[in-house]
């Protein structure tokens, strides 16, 4: 089995690209919830990378938060970027 801490590390920054969107936007976590059919810890445990999301669910949250998949992708990257733990490019095929 491969190992999954790149994984980890990049559901980890996109949760923390979905936390800062959503606050420039001026939600709460329980506003976010409400408009993607989630709780509000639901929410909690995206941001800090504890909860994966189905393609489904993510394409719903860019949608309420007004950004694209990719301009989320990017985010999180530069998070990463930032905080001196870049981020290693996609495996083939994930």
């Amino acid at each position: 089995m491969a190992d999954d801490y790149p994984a980890q590390r990049r559901r980890y920054f996109l949760g923390q690209a979905v936390l800062q969107r959503r606050k420039e936007l001026g939600l709460s976590q329980e506003d976010l919830a409400d408009r993607v059919g989630w709780d509000r810890k639901s929410v909690g445990r995206l941001e800090n990378g504890v909860h994966a999301v189905t393609i489904d669910r993510l394409w719903r949250i860019t949608d309420e938060l007004h950004v694209t998949i990719g301009e989320l992708e990017r985010e999180a990257a530069a998070i990463a970027r930032r905080r001196g733990q870049p981020l290693p490019p996609p495996e083939p095929g994930r």
